[in-house]
């Protein structure tokens, strides 16, 4: 099974090797590089995964995880 998977990290190598990963094994993967862009790109999109990090910028990963919970609680 596959699936449509945003990842937030803030750290561009470690971004784009989850990517790589996760395309490797079908899966469609948006990336984010901090909790404002992914807060936009869960506003825009559905997702079925969202893998973030948690210390970011002004918007950490609990922040999206709080968007998450109010807004598409279906998302992992």
């Amino acid at each position: 099974m596959t699936g449509k998977i945003l990842i937030i990290e803030d750290e561009t190598r470690l971004r784009t090797m989850l990517q790589r990963v996760l395309q490797s094994e079908g899966h469609t993967v948006l990336t984010a590089a901090d909790g404002e862009e992914g807060i936009r790109c869960l506003e825009q999109e559905s997702f079925d995964l969202v893998i973030t990090d948690i210390m970011m910028g002004a918007v950490s990963g609990f922040d999206v995880m709080n968007h998450i919970s109010t807004h598409t609680p279906e998302t992992l």
